[in-house]
């Protein structure tokens, strides 16, 4: 009986309840903000993670029979809700798309495409109040936005079609400068 109670108090007080996987070529545990943690190996051939991948046809087409297609006759995902889905699109407008919609109809956003919603990876025009994560940005004592000109920080400007960013940087005729002391 004393073993019996061992082994159950031993199985308690040592198991941990583990809500994530890991995928790694040495078995190290997932990190614990993740529900699938996929790790390339610290030494030898380095590896990536490949993304489903789905014509703008198999994407967009509401035809339950269409192979590979992700949607139903109606439109929607065949699997149901999937807000957060990633899809890599071979043909067409080749990206990555993910699926912004809270219902079962998707709404796919192609990843770095935006100038309004998402930061493009290539640039673009933002408006509206700029928010770096949760938070808005602060501690500026400096903004000013002329017809050809932008500047951020104290005494910062950027006359003459330049942009200043920081501490005194100026970025005169058609220039740029960016940080402490900048000319």
């Amino acid at each position: 009986m004393r073993t019996v109670i061992l082994l159950v108090s031993d199985l308690l007080l040592t198991g941990q309840a583990q809500v994530g996987s890991s995928i790694s070529a040495d078995g190290s545990t997932p990190n614990n903000n993740a529900m699938l943690d996929v790790q390339s190996p610290a030494t030898g051939d380095g590896k990536g993670i490949l993304i489903p991948r789905v014509t703008v046809n198999q994407r967009t087409n509401a035809n339950a029979s269409l192979d590979g297609g992700l949607l139903d006759d109606s439109g929607n995902l065949r699997g149901g809700l999937a807000q957060g889905l990633i899809v890599y699109q071979t043909d067409g407008s080749q990206g990555l798309y993910f699926n912004t919609s809270q219902s079962s109809t998707p709404a796919w956003v192609y990843l770095g495409a935006s100038t309004t919603n998402y930061l493009p990876l290539t640039g673009g025009t933002m408006s509206g109040a700029l928010n770096m994560g949760a938070q808005i940005v602060s501690n500026v004592a400096y903004i000013d936005f002329s017809a050809d000109s932008v500047s951020v920080g104290r005494d910062a400007n950027g006359f003459s079609s330049g942009v200043a960013v920081g501490w005194l940087a100026n970025g005169f005729s058609n220039g740029a400068a960016v940080g402490y002391l900048a000319n």
